[in-house]
């Protein structure tokens, strides 16, 4: 079997959350899905729908389709020359590596006995329904994340002009601002202080508006 090796920066970002998350040594999630009284949608519509690009790495492209919204990043792929010499699958020609896509080949550079080319990695970001319940407030879209334990966590997307916001929640940061829900459990689940939280309809969107969710990623719009 032919292996690849792949470098990802979201990867990067992924182990710095799962760190941070050691760190903070608690859980959160919503009891429901936010905001509550709020009926689900299944689709995005609107003017949010579009291709958005990071200011400083314009090579990450958010897409906003109506049925999901997902991530487009490059990749750093290394194959073995000798391996690719001996294989059905890819064969490497005319400075391009012919196997990885069907219909095209990938530009390639050859450093010793190595093949680096880069490769389009999509990653799902939101699919209503599958990933789980989207819902839509004042023009924001709430995605909440159904968990194997049966509760929710829960991310925003919102447009401004032509900005994009990816808005998450790092309750360590705002636990202040939790604290003022009306209803609020604390409990210790799989050894782990976890919070519990079922706002209302009003408190959920008041926190939103406070910046409850304090991280947030921007993005702009990508001219045609």
């Amino acid at each position: 079997m032919i292996l690849m090796k792949q470098i990802s920066l979201l990867f990067l970002v992924f182990l710095w959350s799962e760190f941070s998350h050691c760190q903070a040594r608690s859980d959160f999630y919503f009891q429901k899905a936010q905001p509550e009284g709020v009926e689900e949608i299944s689709q995005i519509i609107g003017q949010i729908v579009g291709e958005y690009m990071k200011d400083e790495d314009r090579n990450t492209v958010v897409i906003v389709a109506r049925d999901s919204v997902y991530c487009r990043y490059p990749v750093v792929m290394f194959l073995s020359v000798s391996e690719v010499d001996s294989s059905e699958k890819y064969e490497i020609r005319k400075n391009k590596i012919f196997g990885i896509h069907e219909a095209q080949g990938l530009p390639v550079k050859i450093i010793d006995d190595t093949a680096v080319f880069l490769h389009y990695a999509h990653e799902l970001i939101f699919a209503p329904q599958k990933s789980g319940v989207m819902k839509k407030v004042n023009g924001v879209y709430y995605f909440n994340y159904l968990q194997e334990n049966g509760f929710y966590t829960t991310i925003a997307l919102s447009l401004k002009e032509d900005e994009l916001y990816l808005h998450s929640l790092d309750h360590s940061l705002v636990m202040s601002k939790i604290r003022n829900f009306s209803s609020l459990e604390e409990k210790e689940l799989d050894g782990v202080i976890t919070y519990l939280a079922s706002p209302s309809n009003a408190e959920m969107i008041a926190f939103y508006e406070d910046k409850g969710f304090k991280d947030k990623i921007k993005y702009v719009r990508k001219e045609n």
